[in-house]
């Protein structure tokens, strides 16, 4: 995701809205349609049993029919990135605005569309650690 200051949108002092371009590999987007909505949700399913998580049946469609949507955006406007709005909730935390966006993909799924020099790092409570790196 890229951004510059032109991005950046103060609605208020507590809310934040900023636009980024969300880019993917266009030739794995393509190849997504290869597979069927089974074969998704069985992939889904094992990779979360990997994990030792349980991943029920219904959830894994919920989730494949909106990584479809997602793939369908960038098909439909045939292009490899889309501008997205992502706001700041109370943690100051940025979210999508939409729900079709890369952000609410499952990770195996984000990996996977995601061009090749993209990383994707999870960074859960973070903040105790960079705090004592700089200490």
């Amino acid at each position: 995701m890229s951004t510059n200051k032109e991005n950046i949108n103060i609605i208020s002092p507590h809310k934040l809205d900023m636009n980024f371009k969300e880019r993917v590999n266009y030739n794995k987007i393509k190849s997504v349609f290869s597979y069927t909505k089974h074969d998704l949700v069985y992939y889904l399913q094992k990779n979360a049993g990997l994990k030792n998580k349980l991943l029920d049946k219904k959830e894994a469609h919920i989730l494949v029919n909106n990584f479809m949507k997602v793939v369908s955006k960038f098909i439909d406007n045939s292009t490899d990135s889309i501008e997205m709005t992502y706001s700041a909730k109370q943690s100051k935390r940025l979210y999508a605005k939409n729900d079709s966006s890369i952000q609410s993909l499952p990770k195996i799924f984000r990996n996977y569309i995601l061009p090749d020099n993209v990383y994707d790092y999870d960074i859960i409570k973070c903040h105790p650690s960079i705090y004592f790196f700089f200490m």
